[in-house]
């Protein structure tokens, strides 16, 4: 990686970790993004160039509407330098015009690589965004296309008042009205819970720009109307700004690099202040499109801890960009760089209903180097003996955040090869379905797996979970045994790997109580499982 290279991508995720992650980006989109991220940070993990755009791209879906707007904006037009002359007051006015917006649209054009399995490389296509935000609690969003290409036609409203967001997929004609009332985000400067809310990041960054060295290009057509042209430089960079006369407000900006390798990023179709249909807005689906109502992933208590954790891993992977791609030894040390206040930390650290009180979560720096990142830890809730159902938040390096039973965080944090450490992960989380099973039915174990089947538990998770991690489609790997009632749980295997031959690296047995056993010797284990 060039020296040029490595400081353009440091200053990109500077900026884009800035942002928080929005709730906007559908299941299929996550799943996507993980299972591309995994396969090309096992596949290319010494070319950093190509991994990081991977992780740049499933942090772009992330993004809030406005902060995705904010980044090019920001990079573009920021630090221009003393004001100079009459070109840079029109400049500062259209800028400025922004500051009294209630209502915002724009639509993003850029070229962006291809990545469909079924395109060559190199390939490239036009990725177009429209944006929309309607003041105090209105936001609309239009992806024509998803991140790596696919055809989408998918349109995302939010109604923060009634924390209520409709989800639109036109290509397949359905329809996913999700209730966020356990949406929550993290003050940045405070690190207190609130909900989440409208953003309108664009018109606040916009209010820092600055109006310097602009030069006036004189006045032009921009599709049938008469505008004027505003542009400046800065380095390798270009931005111009078409300026509507009448309103003094911007209606289009570009920016261009001299860099070949950078294609150019515009915002078009700029209406400020101008009077947005309420249908635009509205939560009732079109005719003819299913219906589907989506609650919390987990309930409110939970949804608050993944904010924390979620807020946390932003933090720290922007220590991450700015020092060397190397996460800190500690939280300690996002203080130390300025990035959180130390109050504010200890207000992220402690339970949600105790603000300012002891930690309840825990940082692990995590190696970026693991061959699967969906099974580093990188933070996690720390749990406390007899509370709770058994089970906690973690975090992965991949990243995202799951609530698992302890027992499956312990197999994670324990240096086991890669196969036996997922087929322990995968044993208690048996284990735990087995046990709630045992507390609902008297202390009576299921007699088979297949009767763990439930509101919570399908008969397709099962069959995965005894599959091999990556092939859920193979034969069973785990054999279940119930325990018996005379003989005390931590001495008993009710889990086992099964195998044609005796792997050199042993086998993985879990027993009543949880915990799990890597075991090497084959007549240990034959005697455990007669």
């Amino acid at each position: 990686m060039s020296e040029n290279d490595d400081k353009r991508l440091r200053r990109c995720f500077a900026e884009i970790s800035r942002f928080e992650p929005s709730p906007e980006v559908t299941a299929r989109d996550l799943q996507k993004t993980r299972q591309r991220l995994t396969q090309k940070m096992c596949d290319l993990r010494t070319e950093r160039k190509q991994a990081w755009r991977l992780i740049m791209e499933s942090r772009i879906t992330r993004l809030t509407t406005a902060a995705m707007i904010v980044l090019a904006v920001v990079i573009g037009i920021n630090e221009l330098g003393e004001p100079v002359g009459g070109a840079n007051a029109v400049f500062a006015a259209a800028m400025d015009s922004v500051r009294q917006a209630r209502t915002f649209s724009c639509t993003e054009i850029t070229e962006r690589p291809n990545r469909d399995g079924d395109s060559q490389e190199g390939q490239t296509f036009l990725f177009k965004n429209t944006w929309m935000f309607k003041e105090p609690n209105w936001q609309r969003h239009e992806r024509p296309r998803g991140p790596w290409g696919e055809v989408v036609n998918q349109v995302t409203i939010t109604h923060y008042g009634k924390r209520q967001r409709l989800e639109l997929k036109g290509v397949a004609k359905s329809a996913r009205l999700h209730d966020m009332s356990s949406s929550y985000t993290v003050d940045d400067k405070t690190g207190e819970l609130r909900l989440t809310q409208l953003r309108t990041d664009l018109r606040e960054q916009l209010l820092k720009t600055s109006a310097g060295a602009v030069e006036d290009l004189g006045e032009a057509v921009l599709e049938g109307k008469a505008v004027r042209i505003l542009q400046s430089r800065k380095g390798k960079r270009i931005t111009t700004v078409w300026i509507d006369p009448e309103t003094r407000h911007p209606v289009q900006i570009e920016h261009t690099w001299k860099d070949q390798d950078r294609s150019p990023l515009t915002y078009t179709a700029i209406q400020i202040d101008t009077e947005l249909d309420d249908k635009l807005f509205s939560l009732e689906p079109p005719a003819g499109y299913t219906v589907k109502v989506t609650q919390a992933l987990y309930p409110d208590e939970r949804m608050k801890m993944v904010a924390k954790i979620m807020h946390l891993e932003r933090l720290c992977n922007r220590y991450w960009g700015s020092h060397d791609f190397v996460y800190p030894d500690e939280l300690a040390d996002i203080v130390t760089a300025g990035i959180i206040s130390e109050d504010a930390l200890s207000n992220v650290l402690a339970a949600p209903d105790d603000p300012g009180g002891p930690p309840v979560i825990r940082y692990r720096r995590p190696n970026d180097d693991v061959p699967d990142p969906m099974i580093e830890v990188m933070l996690y809730e720390i749990h406390k003996e007899g509370s709770g159902d058994g089970r906690v938040m973690v975090l992965m390096l991949t990243p995202y955040a799951a609530l698992m039973p302890v027992q499956t965080l312990t197999q994670y944090l324990t240096p086991w090869p890669e196969q036996q450490k997922k087929l322990g992960a995968n044993m208690t989380w048996l284990h735990w379905f087995c046990d709630r099973y045992a507390k609902e039915h008297g202390g009576k174990y299921p007699v088979r797996l297949a009767d763990l089947v439930g509101s919570e538990l399908s008969e397709d998770r099962i069959r995965r979970l005894q599959a091999p991690w990556d092939q859920p489609g193979l034969a069973p790997v785990i054999r279940y045994r119930p325990p018996r009632a005379d003989v005390e749980l931590s001495s008993q295997v009710i889990l086992s790997q099964i195998c044609d031959q005796w792997p050199e690296e042993g086998v993985v047995l879990c027993y009543g109580d949880g915990h799990c056993e890597l075991l090497v010797d084959q007549d240990r284990f034959e005697e455990y499982t007669r």
